[in-house]
């Protein structure tokens, strides 16, 4: 079956293109959306809403900060609501909030058969959803320390704030020996970013959750940029202690954590990433519904099968709770376990 391609940039696509699908058109699908469609990929984008699809497809994507200067922009990129009409693809990449993950997973495998789909979204339980919806062998769990945010002045732009290292695995080996992990290598070889296919899937994960926990919340909360926490002693305090009930609950978990110090790695990540706006912080920027539940309130929900307290990890996940709540005022259903440590 020959791929549909579609005639959308100014770049013609060699028949060896590959082609790409990203599901969601935040800042992170927009980012690589644009990296991999300015390497010579054949992209499309998806969005749920049919009019931002067509003025961001007919008005293209625009960088700034990293690599503003060596990409000509706007970049033309196939920003679609019907993503099977271009059907088949050689990868997925699914970039939605994590409480969106069932929903995309449910459309995607209504026509998505033999496809290999890379989940590079905060939060845990993204893997387990989408497995419950295709062959282990289909599905790849990555992570990703890119930083990039969407300004509030220009919806086509996309600021790449950190070139930072995309992590990918699998729990098989299958999908490394029919040419798909080939493809996904060459595709980020091909856009310059650095990538690193590891063994310990779930550790890097942890690895990632545990960074986010401390810092997502702490600045959607001060709104503040990653470098700031670190220099308020008060705030850093509190990353600690949110750090150290995660650490406890990985170890139960039987997790190895990808470094020895996560105060330490926590402390580089913000540095790093200094002037990075996280994503939990564009979120409550924006009155959009965060992810904390699926950061903090995971190491919550997982801490009470080992009976671990985990009081400023619940304190946290409450607050952001409190910030979406709908306007039912339904309320949250809480552990009894862990309502003990409020």
């Amino acid at each position: 079956m020959g791929r549909q391609r579609h005639k959308v940039g100014s770049r013609n696509r060699g028949s060896d293109a590959i082609k790409v699908c990203i599901v969601g058109p935040g800042a992170m699908g927009r980012l690589f959306a644009v990296l991999f469609a300015n390497a010579g990929a054949d992209v499309v984008l998806v969005d749920y809403r049919p009019e931002r699809a067509s003025k961001l497809t007919e008005e293209g994507l625009t960088i700034r900060g990293l690599r503003e200067k060596e990409i000509k922009s706007p970049i033309r990129v196939l920003v679609t609501t019907n993503p099977s009409e271009y059907a088949p693809y050689d990868v997925i990449f699914v970039c939605v909030k994590a409480y969106s993950t069932r929903s995309v997973a449910e459309q995607l495998s209504i026509w998505v058969k033999d496809t290999l789909i890379v989940t590079l979204q905060n939060g845990m339980g993204n893997l387990e959803t989408l497995l419950d919806y295709f062959p282990n062998e289909l599905v790849v769990g990555g992570t990703t320390s890119c930083g990039a945010n969407i300004p509030q002045d220009s919806p086509n732009t996309v600021i790449f704030a950190g070139c930072g290292e995309t992590l990918i695995g699998s729990p098989l080996k299958k999908w490394q020996k029919d040419g798909s992990l080939e493809t996904v290598l060459r595709l980020f070889r091909q856009a310059n970013l650095p990538l690193r296919v590891t063994d310990n899937l779930y550790g890097e994960l942890w690895g990632k959750l545990l960074i986010n926990a401390a810092v997502n919340p702490i600045c959607g909360l001060l709104r503040i940029r990653n470098g700031m926490l670190p220099k308020i002693p008060s705030a850093w305090k509190l990353a600690e202690l949110v750090l150290a009930e995660g650490v406890s609950v990985a170890k139960a978990e039987g997790i190895e954590l990808p470094y020895p110090d996560a105060a330490a790695k926590v402390k580089s990540v913000c540095n790093a990433t200094a002037q990075n706006r996280c994503s939990t912080l564009q979120d409550v920027e924006n009155g959009r519904r965060t992810e904390i539940d699926y950061i903090n309130g995971y190491i919550c929900r997982t801490s009470e099968k080992h009976k671990i307290p985990t009081p400023y990890n619940l304190a946290l996940t409450l607050l952001f709770d409190s910030l979406s709540a709908d306007v039912s005022g339904k309320p949250r259903e809480l552990s009894p376990f862990n309502c003990r440590f409020l």
